[in-house]
């Protein structure tokens, strides 16, 4: 795996003073900023030179702590610091040298696929020249693609074993997010349940005390967005409904004209529009939510919000679609676009439709267009969802008796807390303790990947607690190189 590749260049069982040179953003696909620190060594970033200057006399200079020094732009550092570091250049030709790394640059973001049959390519003795077709062939050949769809739910299944904070199930979710494009390429059904149960373990047992979690990298709740990104710049944040981790895998491909940070937020459960996406614009949970299960109040919510983070209401402009644009005054833009919840609700191919599906509408490029057009006009964009998606079979309708939510979703459904529940729903659903929500209500979930669809029917549908479902895409973009 390119963890071990990357240990191996870094040497950090021998070497203690390390200045890594990443001009190749090699830290997107490999944490080693982790296994740095795991190996005792104190990480510093270089992006000033005063200020490591100072971090170098007062910590770096006479310890016999490791410590590595991280460089990720062209810039100059003082050679009396160099000196004392051993200087290792982090980069496609160092970790493959025998591959054209221009090619390598176009696949980066396949860069862990490539890792794994880089071996053969060396055993072969294959030359540069034949890098392109050795890809094509072996690297996402099915063979390949299928072996390494098994070693990485391996290394799942192991890390599974332990108790996980929420930065590792981030972590797992991107990881299971490409294992499910890859499968799209060849139709392989993949089986997800250990993921699911250890993951309703995490939701039962962690998830209602996320609300004191703090990230560097992203709000951790989607309640949390819009006291995170107000901060009295130009904001404009697009909501696209449903998009799951694995939707954005798919996006992706698409977004070569940009730079973007990749990361995640934990949606509100139910992971239904009404409570998600109102939490999301409005910051509150959904208990403090005037209309939990209806979307009225979410224009107004997400006004009031704004307001409450200093923007006057002449700054603030709410739309939904592609059609309008936010006016010369707008500081601060919310923007819905529902292609995405559409394929969902419409699915009748399951998750490889979606995969078709989502490629055709990223390839469109209606919401690039909409991205450069607001980065263009001097907005910091935000890109998020409101709740992923998941593959269910239908287990039959039944008889809802409650608090109708949401007609399109049919993985939940809320009863009065004095409503009856029938031995089929008791039997077909499970209690969730309705974390953050008013707990005058009971909400019921369908059990494992299922939903109350016709019998044996294969949906495309969200309101549940699969790790698809909860984790959905928060990002930055940003111009290329800007």
């Amino acid at each position: 795996m390119i963890a071990d590749r990357v240990r191996r260049l870094l040497q950090t069982e021998y070497e203690k003073r390390l200045m890594i040179f990443d001009f190749e953003n090699i830290s997107s696909c490999v944490d080693y900023v982790s296994l740095l620190r795991t190996n005792d060594f104190s990480v510093y970033f270089y992006d000033d030179i005063e200020r490591i200057r100072y971090k170098y006399e007062t910590e770096m200079r006479y310890t016999k702590t490791p410590c590595a020094i991280i460089v990720t732009a062209h810039l100059y550092v003082p050679t009396d610091i160099r000196r004392n570091f051993c200087e290792i250049e982090l980069s496609l030709t160092n970790l493959y040298p025998r591959m054209d790394a221009d090619i390598l640059k176009v696949h980066f973001r396949d860069i862990e696929l490539i890792d794994f049959s880089y071996d053969e390519f060396e055993q072969r003795c294959l030359l540069k020249e034949e890098t392109a077709h050795f890809l094509q062939n072996v690297t996402f050949g099915e063979q390949n693609v299928r072996e390494f769809i098994a070693a990485s739910e391996a290394k799942i299944a192991e890390k599974l074993k332990s108790d996980l904070v929420f930065s590792e199930w981030i972590n797992i979710a991107k990881e299971n997010a490409k294992l499910e494009k890859y499968a799209c390429l060849y139709s392989i059904q993949r089986d997800q349940s250990f993921i699911d149960e250890a993951f309703s373990s995490f939701i039962f047992s962690r998830y209602g005390k996320l609300s004191h979690a703090v990230s560097s990298e992203a709000p951790v709740m989607l309640r949390d967005v819009i006291g995170r990104i107000a901060t009295g710049e130009k904001i404009a944040l697009l909501v696209a409904d449903g998009m799951s981790m694995f939707d954005f895998e798919i996006l992706s491909d698409y977004m070569t004209d940009y730079d973007y940070s990749f990361g995640a937020s934990f949606a509100l459960i139910p992971t239904i529009t009404s409570i998600s996406r109102q939490s999301l614009l409005s910051g509150k949970y959904p208990q403090q939510l005037e209309s939990p299960f209806t979307l009225t109040k979410e224009e107004s919510g997400f006004y009031a919000a704004a307001q409450e983070h200093g923007f006057n209401k002449k700054e603030i402009w709410y739309s939904r679609g592609y059609n309008k644009q936010p006016d010369v005054f707008t500081r601060f833009a919310a923007i819905i676009v529902n292609d995405i919840d559409d394929m969902v609700h419409g699915q009748k191919q399951g998750r490889l439709g979606m995969y078709q599906d989502v490629n055709l509408w990223a390839k469109e490029g209606k919401l690039l267009r909409l991205i450069d057009s607001l980065l263009q006009r001097g907005f910091k964009v935000y890109l998020t969802a409101d709740h992923g998606n998941t593959l269910c079979t239908g287990g039959g309708g039944i008889k809802r008796t409650g608090v109708e939510t949401e007609t399109k979703s049919r993985r939940m459904i809320v009863l009065k807390d004095f409503a009856d529940v029938s031995d089929e729903l008791a039997t077909r659903t499970f209690v969730y303790p309705g974390y953050y929500c008013d707990r005058k209500f009971q909400y019921r979930i369908c059990k494992g990947r299922t939903s109350f669809d016709n019998k044996n029917e294969i949906v495309m549908t969200h309101g549940g607690i699969s790790l698809e479902e909860v984790v959905v895409p928060f990002v930055e973009v940003r111009k290329k190189n800007g």
